[in-house]
């Protein structure tokens, strides 16, 4: 009987490599089904799916479809003709990843020194998701046609993982869009329930008494003054939920701009809010306080913060708003001392129907809700900034920054339209 011949130790060495190869691959496999957004995908891909192959580096490039070319998403380890991070591909490029886009078939290219770059299309359900890039030292290997069908069904298993990653993220966004609106919804519901029930219900009274035709004159003008009032507050909770719904269906409020002096307005409104209200309100003006602004919006912006001054403030002590040009934004601030703001409720402040500290306030004196938020959309339309401040010390301040001009047509002579040599 022949004696058995000796195993070959590199053979032996050669299929412990292989499994142990397998292994990892599989590991890397079974941990892109667990990812959950394109994020954790890319990671995967990248981070233990290649190091299973025994490549170099790699990269994945996403597939910009409206600009017809790759975006390199990210980079790991290095090697000839990967591309940088961040690298844009047009498809018309001579780049082995953009040529892989056009064709849809893998590419093998090799590079000096016998290694080469291995690129695989990654195919979504109806279109090209991307292309997965892989860096190695002995291109000669893919030769093998069971090394190929490794790299093709990691290229599978990746396309497969960001075409979930994605489908769970839209269907994320849809739902918590849903439940946004289902709350907001409800949210404008009670408010319409309630803030306006109660105006109408001060006009109904108040109509009934001037109905009296013995009611002495002081009664009658009280009764007039107060369907007046309540005329007014109606009209402005009408105007912040259109405002609302134009920022809802538009992304932000629409603004007029054209040369304004604030100085002007700003003496202007707080006349009016002196006389109306019957409090003191301080007025400082320093520094250029000329530029392109919506008037209308701004005198909305500074009538809101005034309401809430006078809302939320302590009745003794005067209101102050102070305005002060600089060289390229006017600030304003409005400051009341008063109830102060509690820091956990600033970050929600500007939220819509977020109300401030009230506990104090009767119903019939509650703001809608919206008056912040329009007032944050309203800077924000100008391309500016509202921020606040609030403690027992100093009291309650809010401070608005604007940019003189439009910030996106500053260079062009529609942004200066109006200004000063030196204004800007």
């Amino acid at each position: 009987m022949a004696p058995n011949p000796r195993p070959d130790p590199r053979t032996a060495l050669r299929a412990s490599h292989s499994r142990s190869r397998l292994t990892r691959l599989s590991d890397g496999l079974r941990q892109l089904t667990g990812t959950r957004t394109p994020e954790e995908v890319i990671a995967v891909a990248l981070g233990p799916c290649v190091a299973a192959l025994g490549a170099r580096g790699g990269a994945l490039a996403l597939f910009d479809e409206p600009e017809l070319e790759l975006r390199v998403v990210r980079v790991e380890g290095e090697g000839a003709g990967l591309p940088r991070a961040s690298e844009r591909l047009a498809l018309t490029s001579p780049s082995p990843l953009a040529e892989v886009a056009r064709l849809g078939q893998p590419v093998f290219h090799g590079t000096q020194g016998g290694g080469g770059l291995v690129v695989l299309p990654l195919p979504g359900l109806d279109q090209l998701l991307g292309v997965l890039a892989l860096a190695v030292a002995d291109l000669a290997r893919f030769d093998d046609p069971s090394e190929r069908a490794l790299v093709e069904v990691l290229a599978q298993h990746c396309a497969l993982a960001l075409d979930r990653a994605r489908t769970l993220v839209q269907e994320r966004t849809l739902r918590e869009t849903a439940e946004r609106d289902a709350l907001l919804a409800r949210r404008l519901i009670g408010v319409m329930g309630h803030d306006l029930r109660n105006p109408l219900h001060v006009i109904s009274v108040a109509a009934q008494l001037l109905g009296q035709p013995r009611l002495p004159a002081t009664s009658r003008q009280r009764a007039a003054n107060r369907i007046a009032t309540n005329v007014q507050r109606m009209g402005r909770i009408i105007e912040d939920l259109l405002d609302f719904t134009r920022i809802q269906t538009e992304g932000q409020l629409p603004v007029s701009r054209r040369p304004v002096d604030l100085r002007e307005l700003l003496r202007e409104l707080v006349s009016d809010f002196r006389m109306a209200h019957g409090v003191r309100i301080g007025l400082e003006l320093s520094g250029d306080l000329e530029g392109a602004f919506d008037p209308v919006r701004l005198s909305q912006l500074f009538s809101n913060l005034l309401h809430n001054a006078v809302r939320y403030g302590d009745p003794p002590r005067p209101i102050s708003v102070n305005a002060e040009g600089f060289e390229h934004e006017v600030r304003i601030s409005v400051h009341n001392h008063g109830a102060v703001i509690p820091e956990s409720l600033r970050p929600a402040l500007f939220e819509p129907f977020r109300r401030g500290p009230h506990h104090e306030l009767e119903r019939s004196q509650r703001g809608l809700g919206l008056g912040l938020f329009i007032v944050r959309q309203i800077a924000v339309s100008h391309g500016g900034t509202v921020e606040v401040t609030s403690s027992e010390q100093e009291g309650t301040r809010f401070t608005v920054a604007l940019p003189r001009r439009d910030p996106l047509r500053a260079s062009g002579p529609a942004g200066q339209a109006g200004m000063r040599p030196g204004g800007g």
